[in-house]
């Protein structure tokens, strides 16, 4: 069976019409498949710009349960290299981060990128 697919979503900022309407600022996490996998297509907005430690996609990750959970950042290759961040704990009651400024190594060439988690974690992606 394919992932199943994470929509991203977009962040207000920095200047939002004021008044800021309400739950315009909230995200929506969503439950992992831990069967399947999960992906998100990584927005391709500001490709432009000298990628590093700006911008980029963030995946958030939430562990709402009383144990740690792991999470697996899946990579493609990349010049002969893999670099799965693989079997990442986050702890009880802990939201991790992991921001994709720099796409190569982590986007298929349909724009996909892959990870897989227990059962247990939630997700958001923020788009670039």
């Amino acid at each position: 069976m394919p992932a199943t697919p994470v929509p991203t979503q977009a962040v207000q900022g920095p200047y939002p019409t004021i008044p800021v309407a309400p739950a315009s600022l909230d995200l929506t996490f969503t439950a992992v498949d831990a069967v399947n996998g999960n992906y998100f297509t990584a927005d391709q907005v500001g490709l432009t710009v000298q990628q590093g430690s700006i911008g980029g996609d963030v995946l958030l990750v939430t562990n709402p349960t009383a144990g740690a959970l792991t999470i697996t950042f899946t990579s493609q290759p990349l010049n002969g290299r893999s670099g799965d961040i693989a079997s990442y704990s986050v702890g009880a009651g802990v939201t991790s981060a992991f921001k994709y400024s720099q796409l190569q190594g982590w986007a298929d060439a349909t724009n996909s990128v892959f990870f897989t988690a227990q059962a247990g974690l939630l997700v958001a992606v923020t788009k670039r």
